[in-house]
């Protein structure tokens, strides 16, 4: 990490450990679309244990700070989260609840604030995931091992007009 990425690490531990919310403008499209290119998050401080599944966090790495989407809470004791960017493949390593520094609760998108931490974003990216899900179990089956699904692949015309 250069000296600017080490500053703002500092920075912003610093600021969220003592209550303030911090905001400011991450690289990487890990979290896309939840969290866009050029977008500004604000983060809130958080305690480990008040994390929920679903929670964006903002944790300490030795790669800098990251924020990603709380996807399991693999030990209730020693709280271990496990953590996924929404247009991620795969989890990160296991992180320990001393490294997560804050919540992401908002990002600023064209011109409006956008709750991240609210009930109804949450649903909504629950509604995505299994979209998305959706859509790749209907391709695994083009094989044409689900017949019950046939419709689904064949091609679909709109006709246009009113019914009489």
């Amino acid at each position: 990490m250069g000296n600017a990425s080490n500053l703002l690490l500092d920075l912003t531990t610093e600021l969220l450990s003592q209550g303030a919310t911090v905001r400011f403008r991450p690289s990487g499209r890990s979290m896309y679309p939840s969290i866009r290119e050029g977008e500004v998050i604000a983060v809130e401080p958080v305690e480990a244990s008040d994390v929920k599944l679903a929670d964006i966090v903002l944790y300490r790495s030795e790669r800098g700070l990251i924020a990603h989407r709380v996807v399991e809470i693999a030990s209730r004791d020693a709280r271990v989260f496990r953590l996924q960017g929404d247009a991620s493949l795969s989890c990160d390593r296991p992180v320990a609840a001393e490294q997560i520094l804050g919540r992401v609760v908002g990002v600023e998108r064209n011109g409006r604030s956008v709750a991240l931490a609210s009930r109804g974003a949450k649903m909504w990216h629950k509604a995505r995931r299994l979209a998305s899900g959706l859509k790749g179990w209907i391709c695994e089956t083009g094989t044409g091992s689900n017949t019950d699904l046939d419709f689904l692949r064949k091609p679909v015309t709109v006709v246009e007009g009113q019914l009489h």
